[in-house]
């Protein structure tokens, strides 16, 4: 069994079992054995690698072999193995159960031995590079074919080399037809047979294509935020740039884009990355000379900045709050100027402001070199809101009990009537003002979202109901008088005719 493991791949699973997808397709395959088979292996590949596949393998006498029941399986990623010792001859059938596999193949022959690749490796001498391998346990006479893939997993690159030699030996190979990048080279060795096995090369190479344009100036790369960004100078306009990350530990590509006209990318880094390799590149027909910065996670800094609550002010003034714990520097930002850059200082910092939308940022470096961004969209509104009164009412005189006040004001704002609510339809306000005997004071205040105050003041007097009360008044006070006196000489006359009259 382990003869089987060392002839596949170093990163091989454990045995395993794949359940058959519910619309999984079975593609049928025949291989014909002669006599005297001993030691034989059936090999299925397939192009899908991440896709799961069931085997089932059934002898010319009717003896079945599969990933279900035969433990002798070998499972990897897009592989499995089956070593069925002595073969029976004739036609054996190959069933492969899988959805989405691609392009499977099928292979039979008998073990040549281990075939183990004992050493793979890749050198630069002067711009040229060279392969050199040592194969144990194979037949004198094998295949090679050398690959260059963005990682090193999954054996999934592009062929840039094939050849037949030796068991031992060394050879240059060429990367022409590669675009400009970093390439880990891996070897396929097989026999007659179709048995195969491979082996990735320890580290990446760094490739160049020949008349690449050169590198962009000015770049940075850090952390803005739990982003990767980079940042670089703009060539020409509509200019195309490749942008790569690459694994920091074991730097195989895990994010390869393409913008056009843009000097800025942003990229969330996965949490299972903690430092990356970012580098950009112009990309003309193929990626340009760069280098990659690293770039590595840092903690959310001890800080506070401190912005006022509200999205609307009526002061173009602003005083911002920095506190910080530690090593920081800060920089900030207005609607795309620059206020601020690389203070050390904690404090408060002031920002002057235009009428209308402003977008302030304030950004604080740590010594890992990475952005963090405490952003805040302000609009500022110093202009009162518009109160328009359709009749001034203002020192009118009346004697009805109430009275209307009409007119307008901006939509949004808050309308009060003597520190009363009062709400508006479409901007338009229809309020009944009751009044009381004598002077009655009308005020009238719309305040908008930014606190700015307009004002309606009025004094209304309500007089005596009817045109000429006063007059009426005024006789009636003289007829009371009248009356009165009129009824005390009345009384006295009376008392006066009666004692006349007793006296007689």
């Amino acid at each position: 069994m382990k003869k089987i493991l060392s002839c596949i791949v170093i990163l091989l699973l454990a045995a395993s079992c794949f359940p058959a997808a519910a619309m999984a397709k079975t593609e049928t395959v025949e291989i014909n054995v002669g006599e005297g088979a001993e030691n034989y292996v059936f090999q299925i590949v397939w192009e899908n690698t991440d896709q799961e596949a069931q085997v089932e393998i059934t002898s010319p006498d009717g003896v079945v072999y599969s990933t279900e029941e035969t433990p002798e399986a070998v499972s990897g990623e897009g592989l499995i193995v089956f070593n069925v010792g002595a073969a029976a001859a004739g036609t054996w059938q190959v069933a492969i159960t899988g959805e989405a596999l691609g392009k499977v193949q099928v292979d039979g022959g008998e073990l040549p031995g281990s075939m183990e690749i004992q050493e793979f490796q890749v050198v630069n001498r002067s711009g040229a590079f060279y392969v050199s391998w040592k194969v144990l346990d194979c037949p004198e006479s094998l295949r090679f074919q050398v690959f260059a893939d963005t990682d090193a997993d999954g054996f999934d690159g592009e062929e840039i080399a094939s050849f037949t030699e030796a068991a031992e030996g060394e050879r240059e190979i060429q990367l022409d037809r590669m675009d400009t990048g970093e390439y880990f080279l891996y070897l396929r060795v097989s026999s007659d047979s179709g048995i195969f096995t491979k082996k990735y090369a320890d580290g990446a190479v760094s490739w160049v294509r020949d008349n690449a344009p050169g590198e962009l100036s000015n770049v940075r790369a850090c952390m803005l935020d739990g982003d990767v960004m980079l940042q670089w100078d703009e060539v020409e306009e509509n200019t195309a740039y490749r942008v790569m990350i690459f694994d920091g530990t074991t730097h195989g590509l895990i994010q390869d884009d393409t913008v056009e006209g843009e000097t800025l990318y942003l990229w969330t880094l996965p949490d299972q990355y903690d430092e990356v390799l970012a580098g950009v590149a112009v990309y003309d027909r193929g990626t340009g000379k760069y280098q990659t910065y690293p770039v590595k996670r840092s903690a959310e800094p001890d800080a506070t900045v401190v912005y006022p609550e509200e999205d609307v002010i009526n002061s173009r003034t602003l005083m911002v709050k920095v506190e910080f714990s530690g090593a920081y520097e800060v920089s900030a930002a207005l609607n795309g100027e620059l206020l601020v850059d690389g203070s050390t200082e904690a404090g408060e910092y002031r920002v002057d402001m235009k009428e209308g939308d402003n977008a302030i940022v304030f950004y604080l470096k740590d010594d890992a070199g990475n952005l963090h961004s405490y952003v805040k969209n302000l609009q500022v509104d110093t202009v009162p809101p518009q109160l328009s009164i359709q009749r001034n009412l203002d020192g009118l005189k009346t004697s009805d009990s109430y009275l209307y006040l009409e007119g307008h004001s901006e939509q949004g704002a808050q309308l009060s009537l003597n520190g009363q609510e009062i709400s508006m339809i479409k901007g338009y306000f229809n309020i009944r003002c009751d009044l009381s005997l004598g002077e009655n004071q009308v005020t009238l205040m719309a305040k908008d979202a930014a606190g700015n105050e307009t004002q309606y003041t009025a004094v209304i007097t309500r007089t005596v109901q009817g045109g000429h009360a006063m007059y009426w008044i005024i006789g009636g006070a003289v007829f009371l008088v009248l009356l009165v006196l009129y009824l005390i000489l009345f009384i006295r006359g009376v008392k006066r005719r009666k004692r006349q009259n007793e006296n007689r």
